[in-house]
Formats: C-alpha cells, structure tokens, sequence
C-alpha cells in the first residue's frame, strides 16, 4: 500500500490505526482506544496531544478492570472492531488479521 499524499489521510486515521497497532503488538491482550484531545499544527511536526485513553486487558486469569473502570476487556475490543475501518495506516502497517507476520 502506497500513500501518495498527506491530503488524502485525516488526522483521526492515526488514532484508529494507533488503537489497531495496540491490538497486534501485544498479541490481541491490550487495545488503548478512546483517544480523546487535539491535534496541534502549530507545533513542527504536526502532534496530537492526547488524553483520558481507555485500555481493555484481556486477561488470561479471569482478572477484570485491570486498568480501571473504563477496562472492558476483550468486550471492549469486540466493540472497537465491530465499528473499526482500516484505514490507509492500517494497511500500510499490514495490521490486517490474515497477516501472519503478526503472532497472536
């Protein structure tokens, strides 16, 4: 996958494929998702200064809201992806599930 343009991604691109990459990294166990805040252009490069994210655990021991009351674990993951459209990062990051560069 190519990106051939900056126009063609929108900020919010970078935070679904964020919560994406979370997903994959750690082998399908933590999704950090809820990314809330702003995106500053007046800064060199263009950063996104974020706040209040919610992280869902799914926990091999049963354990529940390990990272607080906003931990819905691997319901909460069902939920992202149940609205979730890969984006161009997405792609670009090959975070798809039939990539099997990616253990989990």
């Amino acid at each position: 996958v190519a990106i051939t343009s900056k126009k063609e991604l929108n900020p919010s691109d970078y935070l679904q494929a964020f919560t994406h990459f979370t997903y994959r990294y750690t082998s399908r166990k933590v999704l950090v998702c809820d990314l809330q805040g702003v995106f500053n252009t007046d800064m060199t490069p263009p950063t996104f200064e974020l706040t209040d994210p919610a992280i869902h655990y799914a926990s091999t021991k049963g354990r529940r809201m390990v990272f607080g009351r906003t931990d819905k674990g691997p319901t909460g993951m069902r939920n992202f992806f149940n609205t979730h459209k890969c984006t161009t990062i997405c792609k670009y990051l090959e975070l798809s599930a039939k990539n099997k560069k990616w253990k989990g």
